[in-house]
């Protein structure tokens, strides 16, 4: 059993490569757990740039994001939130593709 242990600063950017290359591992490996709640998202000034959904509906959930990410000052919902953005983006660059 493997058991990881991230923690320190990772883009937003690099989470999304990361998260790649964990669930690749996690396919391979029976026994690979990652623990991460210690590693902490920056967000990057590219995430301020309006993105080009395509969907309304995808535009809209961002915004929501957004809101709540105004909203809290918890810093354990603001890397959850940073990183359903992220995932959200790379879903509707790979929907893209």
């Amino acid at each position: 059993m493997v058991r990881l242990v991230l923690s320190g600063e990772l883009s937003l950017e690099l989470r999304a490569e990361l998260d790649t290359m964990l669930e690749f591992e996690t396919t391979l490996h029976k026994h690979f757990r990652v623990k991460s709640e210690s590693l902490h998202i920056t967000v990057p000034e590219q995430l301020d740039a309006p993105f080009d959904y395509g969907d309304p509906i995808l535009g809209q959930t961002e915004a929501h994001l957004r809101q709540l990410l105004a909203k809290t000052a918890v810093p354990k919902e603001s890397r959850v939130i940073l990183e359903s953005i992220a995932r959200l983006r790379r879903f509707a660059k790979e929907v893209d593709a």
